[in-house]
């Protein structure tokens, strides 16, 4: 971009012009971005100007204009286009029977919203799944590249419809891809998915939510708003044949016998159906992108959750390890063509490699990384090594703060270390979340925790260690009088020697326990990266809680918090643990398997292994 220069009276004058212009359009929103107004600070070319010079761009530049946007994709912005050629567009006029010249401008302006990006994303930002980043009709649209081995081409497909033909058209306000396909929002509902499934290969799921009835509810007129009006997706799993065959249920009949077996306290077969394909929604918007940054669902059951954990590039539902025994989970089929990341019009659908159902179970641990929080989630650059992001008070839905002077929030985000040490912690998933507490201007912090299941838990909390602090914590449930923790000091741990001991062995770890510390990384052990518990506390009711941290003393330091691990007292407090790619190490977990992988075989150097 460059610089305006007042170069003489009226240069000086229209130069403060276009930037006054500019500062006011930053105080609306999208939609009010989208004004007539057109104001081009830049002599590289704008959007409608690199449409302007493709012979075959005419048409949806046609469209565009009769959607009343032209200033929006001709002003200074942050946005990706993916802009249908004009046989593209003659193709869709003639399958809707219609002209652009009979097309209104609310149907033009919901066609160009649907393909028009909030964000400046290049073809090297896409990964398989959805966008980072949201279209103006509050929608992601999802790519996939493909290997099309007869015609020996690579390309990438956009939302299922249409592939670029041409790419990454860099302008000043953005990115023009062209597509061969006019893209359109989904029509077809999760019902209606499930209605044109495979009647053979999906017999029994067709049955069952059928029977079910769960449909009707997530149909209903006003089942896709909450009490405010905005908009609630939804997330379902489907499963075939073979995912009931996997326990053993080959007819509904099966199933019903194995409901009532897992469930006595039920004994109405239409509850138990109803409740079976209710657990299998979530209600939210989950594609395999964001299961990968999950811990637990919420699912359309009260107070029935469904665990998620990542396995390396893996996303596993409800795997447990109970008194030593691992109950395997049950795998998203991420890489299913037709049905991983699926979008309809009510949420998106997943495949999954067998079947899930609810299970009474007592409460088990949660490992908690705290980054991940709706509004950090969503940003184009989460968990991607570089990202520095700032919020104040007020800007996150979960995470709230307040005091005499309430500092800054900020999420940082590097990349998976290859050589370890305490200047580069592992960090679980690499990214961690940094505020200073105190009592002098910070006084108070509250996280919404996840979703955890009646019973006791040891509160940890882990991260790198910058000076000493004390809080006092308070757990609150909603009708229950709050739970003090004590107070906890946020020190460095006991050295070895400090025991009298000589290495970072079993016995030093139970010794450091006993103290309420522990050590969170699996490979690197270092005093400055200690996890500290603050204490117990007592769920009363299965569901989403607060947990208060209160600064006892004035400090100065700002540590990076990671994670909170909530640990039932009956579980071992020390393993397993997590590396920094998110995956469980086990005591007995050969070193070689734990970021920074090595050749097991061969006894490489740390740093050998692959990205991901």
């Amino acid at each position: 971009m460059k610089t305006i220069q007042a170069k003489n009276i009226k240069s000086f004058f229209l130069a403060k012009i276009v930037i006054l212009a500019l500062l006011l359009g930053s105080f609306y929103s999208c939609e009010k971005d989208m004004a007539d107004g057109i104001f081009q600070v830049s002599d590289e070319l704008m959007i409608d100007e690199i449409l302007e010079e493709k012979a075959d761009m005419s048409m949806f530049l046609s469209i565009i204009d009769k959607s009343g946007l032209r200033g929006t994709v001709h002003a200074y912005g942050t946005y990706s286009l993916f802009a249908p050629t004009n046989d593209a567009v003659t193709a869709y006029l003639r399958t809707e029977n219609t002209s652009i010249e009979a097309m209104t401008q609310e149907d033009a302006l919901k066609l160009v919203k649907y393909h028009l990006v909030t964000d400046t994303l290049s073809t090297a930002d896409f990964i398989d799944g959805r966008l980072s980043a949201v279209n103006f009709e509050n929608r992601y649209l999802t790519t996939k590249t493909i290997a099309d081995t007869e015609l020996n081409l690579v390309y990438i497909e956009v939302d299922r419809k249409g592939r670029i033909v041409e790419k990454d058209l860099r302008g000043a306000n953005g990115y023009v891809h062209i597509v061969d396909a006019v893209l359109t929002e989904p029509v077809m509902r999760i019902s209606d998915i499930i209605d044109a499934l495979d009647p053979i290969q999906y017999s029994l799921m067709k049955e069952v939510y059928e029977r079910s009835n769960f449909g009707s509810v997530i149909d209903a007129e006003g089942s896709d708003v909450d009490t405010l009006g905005n908009r609630v997706w939804k997330t379902f799993f489907i499963q075939d044949n073979d995912g009931f065959a996997s326990v053993g249920i080959t007819n509904i009949e099966q199933l019903l016998d194995r409901l009532k077996e897992k469930t006595p306290a039920i004994t109405n077969e239409d509850t138990l159906l109803y409740n079976y394909v209710a657990y299998h929604c979530v209600p939210r918007l989950m594609y395999v992108a964001d299961l990968l940054m999950a811990s637990d669902l919420e699912t359309m059951v009260d107070k029935k959750t469904i665990r998620v954990q990542r396995d390396q590039d893996k996303v596993i539902l409800n795997e447990f390890e109970i008194n030593g025994e691992l109950e395997p989970g049950i795998e998203v089929d991420r890489y299913n063509e037709e049905y991983a990341d699926l979008s309809c019009a009510n949420g998106v659908v997943h495949k999954i490699k067998g079947n899930i159902e609810i299970v009474n179970r007592a409460a088990y641990r949660i490992f908690w990384d705290i980054a991940e929080q709706p509004e950090i989630m969503a940003l184009k650059g989460f968990r991607k090594a570089g990202t520095h992001a700032t919020f104040v008070a007020g800007d996150l839905s979960e995470i709230t703060w307040g005091g005499r002077s309430p500092q800054t929030l900020h999420y940082y985000c590097f990349d998976f270390p290859t050589v370890l040490s305490k200047d580069s912690p592992p960090y679980v998933y690499g990214d961690y979340l940094s505020i200073r507490i105190c009592s002098n201007t910070t006084q108070w912090i509250e996280f919404k925790t996840p979703v955890l299941i009646e019973g006791q838990y040891k509160v940890w909390f882990t991260f790198r260690r910058v000076g000493n602090m004390d809080f006092r914590t308070v757990f609150k449930q909603e009708g229950q009088d709050d739970q003090i923790l004590g107070n906890c000091s946020w020190n460095w741990l006991n050295s070895p020697a400090s025991y009298g001991m000589t290495e970072w062995d079993a016995a030093y770890q139970k010794r450091l326990e006993l103290d309420g510390m522990k050590v969170w990384t699996p490979k690197l052990n270092d005093t400055a990266l200690p996890s500290v518990l603050h204490g117990i506390i007592d769920v009363q009711t299965t569901g989403r809680h607060i947990l208060r941290l209160e600064p006892l003393v004035w400090v100065q330091h700002t540590p990076n918090i990671d994670m909170i691990h909530f640990i039932p007292l009956d579980e071992d407090q020390i393993w397993p643990k997590m590396d920094a790619r998110g995956n469980w190490v086990y005591e007995n977990t050969p070193d070689c398997e734990v970021w920074p992988y090595t050749d097991c075989n061969a006894g490489g150097e740390e740093g050998e292994g692959e990205e991901e």
